[in-house]
């Protein structure tokens, strides 16, 4: 369409190019992907790595083609990076928990921390990390994410990335927290 830019050329060629370009040679000269470009222009991409497109890409591209895969990368992005933020939390409310005595969960497979192994308060987060991962492989955390109405526990995780659950609340439902005290 008019006033294309080399993000709407990436896209055209191939998401999969598209998604490797790192900048793009407009009649020899290096040009930034958001460059318009114009009837005749001889335009080379150039590739790397694949990586996620930046943000500023979506307001320079101007073909639907283009924009649908920019807000699906977009929105796959923040979604991932949500739920490692929510992952995290969930982890320092573990860790949280161990430190105020609660970590005994009732069955000894769910994590290495039980009540007597907690020395003056002081539980790492790589403790609790290992507990969450405990929790991931057996099960628990999967069945406690579907009770909750998420399908896995990356929607879960990113639930609580977005602040629209909290980790002490997961960690009730896991059976762990202030309403095992």
């Amino acid at each position: 369409p008019a006033g294309s830019t080399a993000v709407d050329f990436a896209y055209a060629v191939s998401p999969a190019t598209a998604g490797s370009a790192v900048g793009v040679l407009v009649n020899g000269l290096r040009k930034p992907m958001e460059n318009s470009l114009s009837h005749g222009q001889v335009v080379d991409l150039i590739t790397g790595p694949y990586a996620d497109p930046p943000d500023s890409w979506l307001a320079a591209a101007h073909s639907g083609h283009a924009r649908a895969h920019l807000k699906a990368a977009i929105a796959s992005r923040r979604a991932e990076e949500a739920a490692a933020l929510g992952r995290a939390a969930v982890a320092r409310a573990l860790a949280a928990d161990g430190e105020h005595g609660d970590a005994k969960h009732g069955d000894a497979k769910h994590g290495d921390v039980k009540h007597g192994d907690v020395k003056h308060g002081d539980v790492k987060h790589g403790d609790a990390g290992r507990r969450l991962r405990d929790l991931e492989d057996d099960g628990t955390a999967f069945s406690a994410a579907r009770r909750l109405g998420f399908l896995d526990l990356d929607a879960l995780y990113e639930a609580v990335g977005r602040d629209k659950l909290s980790a002490p609340r997961f960690l009730t439902h896991l059976g762990i927290g202030a309403s095992q005290a």
